[in-house]
């Protein structure tokens, strides 16, 4: 094993290195962080042979460049349906394959998803804040998101001298439009006829979002009373509804407490997919149990597991 050193050519506004986030440091005002699809997330880091607690790259919508001035990686590619060019070769979908000195490859959009990964086969060199590598745009001690000039040294390099392997793209891991949630935690703050057209009518993805929230478009969702809630903790998934009826799904680096009430929290096993859709697709929301919300994650984690057992037996 050798160390390779990456130069960042491009990269989108959000392009940022990720792992699985700060988990337990909430009451300090610090959120979990992490990725916004786990699912691919976690996936391109076991295809990459790392652990489930190891840093790759999450590239947003724009896309991103990268040379290896050194050295040789092998890499996992998963998360969106993404287009990569790379030694005069172009392909789309998740894949296995290396990069070597020399080489550069570039990711840009193709027809869905707004989130792809890089998962290298060693250890990426980053800030690390709170025992986690993840970057929060919102506080400069964690790092910041990649830009032209960077360099991307990845500790430990594997590399096999394999060809290219394309993997197939689970079913569970495509974004769909029936989002399921649990109601509330505020339900007191809305009229049972609001309910009825929270669940009964489309909204639309903004074009406002990033790794904080999703602005969703479509009818107000009408607040029955004042606006005079203390500040309570926000998990992520919440939907809050501002004084101006708009609501937005918050994402992974979502405040920790805030004032606003929230008519519904997306289920965890969904918020991959609701992370996925792009803006102007619409989406219908869909009540659920807490009991329900719990056994659609387990069954996804379960699908998540057989998939992978198959693919590195």
């Amino acid at each position: 094993m050798s160390d390779a050193l990456l130069r960042v050519l491009r990269a989108g506004p959000l392009t940022s290195v990720q792992d699985r986030g700060r988990p337990g440091f909430a009451r300090y005002g610090v959120t979990d962080g992490g990725p916004m699809d786990r699912t691919a997330h976690r996936i391109g880091q076991a295809l990459a042979g790392n652990s489930p607690t190891a840093a790759g790259i999450e590239v947003d919508i724009q896309g991103v460049s990268l040379l290896c001035l050194s050295g040789a990686v092998r890499f996992a590619f998963t998360g969106g349906d993404f287009r990569l060019a790379m030694a005069g070769m172009l392909t789309t979908g998740w894949l296995i394959a290396e990069l070597r000195e020399g080489q550069q490859f570039d990711i840009a959009m193709n027809h869905w998803g707004n989130w792809c990964y890089l998962a290298f086969a060693g250890d990426i060199e980053a800030t690390q804040w709170l025992g986690s590598k993840s970057v929060n745009p919102g506080w400069a001690v964690s790092g910041r998101p990649l830009k032209a000039g960077d360099e991307i040294l990845i500790r430990g390099a594997r590399h096999e001298g394999q060809a290219l392997r394309r993997i197939p793209v689970p079913v569970f891991a495509r974004p769909f439009p029936m989002i399921h949630v649990v109601p509330g935690p505020q339900e007191r703050f809305f009229a049972p006829d609001t309910f009825r057209h929270f669940y009964g009518e489309s909204f639309a993805i903004s074009s406002q979002y990033n790794r904080q929230g999703i602005r969703l478009e479509g009818p107000p969702i009408a607040i029955s009373a004042s606006l005079d809630m203390p500040s309570e903790p926000i998990a992520r998934g919440a939907i809050q509804v501002d004084g101006s009826g708009q609501a937005s799904a918050l994402m992974a680096d979502h405040q920790t407490t805030g004032g606003y009430p929230k008519i519904a929290t997306v289920i965890t096993a969904d918020q991959d997919g609701l992370a996925q859709l792009r803006p102007r697709q619409r989406l219908r929301f869909i009540m659920t149990t807490p009991e329900e919300g719990i056994a659609r994650l387990r069954q996804r984690e379960a699908r998540r597991d057989a998939y992978l057992e198959a693919l590195l037996r």
